[in-house]
């Protein structure tokens, strides 16, 4: 574990409340009162989100406000110029006088000052913090965090309407993801919420930049924001800066790696709940006595993440991170997790179905995937990659991405790998780190 200075730690019940300084929005000039009143009034009935519309004006009038990027419960995230420095930025707005906005802040400033200081490669995998502000609204005060803007998510990027990402690509992303997620743990910290939602593709400096677009170029080429789609709970459409999958060059497969308001300090504070779906939570944390949250909590779900990056529209881990995990019976699970207290008497749940059937946890997933045998680690693997990827992997990559796997995705914490040590995974130094390696040497 890596000592910080006591000025540089984070105090578990003390986050650094951002000034509440009143800043008003401007009114807009580009669109009529019926396409404002559209978010205003969704917006207003969603809760604690502030009604920010486009061609508001933020910080002063630095930032105008051009394009929604994306939203969920906890934020919203606008498209915006910054008159400043010309360029277009990021803007987070966050819901009212939120906890997880003041620890977000908190975690990237800390994680920025020692972006700062260290030769540590996972750092340019995590997002710089550029301004920090409040906006003042009718459910109350918003943080707002600055950062640089992105095309959005793995998660979107490979949905149905899209083919795989190239190989070379989903091996350079699976090296940046555990980048990152060593640079956070060097410094003492967990992310919480480590899935591909969450896993963003980055401008990087080679590719063709927004900052080359006017607004209305960046309109004309990604079109203007459109008012009443019922699909937004903001009433707009987001803007489509995505690159299709099976289109992204090794160039422009720069991760990001976002939302860190699940974030904590290992050592000084105790977490039990995740942001992430229950699905993708560690098999151990329903295990009683149900343990903390932990640097290993975050290994599963690297390993989960990377697994999703595999897969062709196709869900991946679900039912407490249990299911279709190695179908092998009770010989690959915990022999404590049987006993008379243990994991699956808890659940109540028979061995001797286990047995009989090769059940996961009382679940046959033969008819929902298709399968015609036990839904096994290895036959997902054969079923969702290497047959649709044709003779694209060879045996030996393959056999290397299981072994990975079956180690990151152990039942237990303690026997999975620390972040340094699943860099040192044959796979992840064999093919992907040098794919990183070789889209840095185009970056640099």
């Amino acid at each position: 574990m890596l000592h910080l200075p006591r000025a540089c730690q984070i105090q578990p019940t003390s986050w650094r409340r951002v000034p509440r300084a009143i800043i008003t929005i401007s009114s807009p000039v580009l669109f009529p009162n019926s396409f404002r009143n559209t978010y205003s009034t969704v917006a207003a009935e969603n809760g604690n989100h502030v009604p920010v519309h486009i061609d508001a004006r933020l910080n002063d009038n630095r930032y105008r406000v051009v394009h929604l990027l994306g939203q969920s419960s906890f934020s919203t995230v606008w498209l915006a110029h910054d008159n400043l420095t010309s360029r277009y930025v990021a803007v987070k707005v966050c819901t009212a006088d939120s906890d997880a906005a003041n620890r977000e802040s908190e975690v990237l400033s800390r994680l920025g000052s020692v972006a700062m200081t260290t030769q540590h490669a996972g750092k340019s995998m995590i997002p710089t913090l550029r301004d920090l502000f409040t906006v003042s609204g009718p459910n109350g005060h918003h943080i707002c965090l600055v950062s640089e803007p992105t095309r959005g998510s793995l998660e979107k990027a490979r949905t149905p309407a899209y083919h795989p990402f190239p190989l070379d690509v989903v091996r350079s992303l699976a090296a940046q993801l555990a980048l990152a997620v060593s640079f956070i743990h060097s410094q003492g910290l967990v992310h919480g919420d480590i899935r591909v939602n969450n896993a963003l593709v980055g401008f990087s400096p080679s590719a063709c930049h927004i900052n080359n677009l006017s607004v209305p170029e960046l309109y004309a080429k990604y079109g203007a924001p459109l008012a009443g789609n019922i699909d937004s709970p903001n009433g707009i459409a987001p803007i489509d800066l995505f690159i299709p999958a099976n289109e992204l060059t090794l160039p422009q497969a720069r991760l990001v790696l976002s939302d860190f308001r699940s974030s904590f300090d290992e050592e000084k504070e105790v977490r039990y709940q995740s942001h992430a779906p229950v699905g993708l939570h560690p098999p151990d944390l329903f295990l009683p006595p149900y343990p903390t949250l932990n640097f290993a909590s975050d290994i599963w779900s690297l390993g989960a993440a990377i697994f999703e990056e595999y897969i062709i529209a196709e869900k991946a881990l679900q039912a407490n991170g249990l299911n279709r995990i190695d179908a092998h019976g009770k010989r690959i699970i915990p022999t404590d997790w049987w006993d008379t207290n243990g994991y699956m008497n808890h659940l109540d749940w028979d061995p001797e179905d286990w047995d009989r059937h090769g059940y996961e946890f009382g679940c046959d997933w033969r008819y929902e995937s298709g399968l015609s045998e036990i839904d096994t680690l290895e036959s997902q693997l054969h079923y969702r990659v290497l047959d649709p990827r044709g003779n694209e992997i060879g045996e030996e990559e393959f056999q290397m991405i299981l072994s990975m796997l079956r180690t990151l995705l152990a039942f237990k914490g303690a026997d999975r790998p620390n972040a340094e040590g699943v860099l040192e995974l044959e796979w992840m130094r064999k093919y992907a780190l040098p794919a990183y390696e070789e889209a840095r040497r185009v970056w640099d």
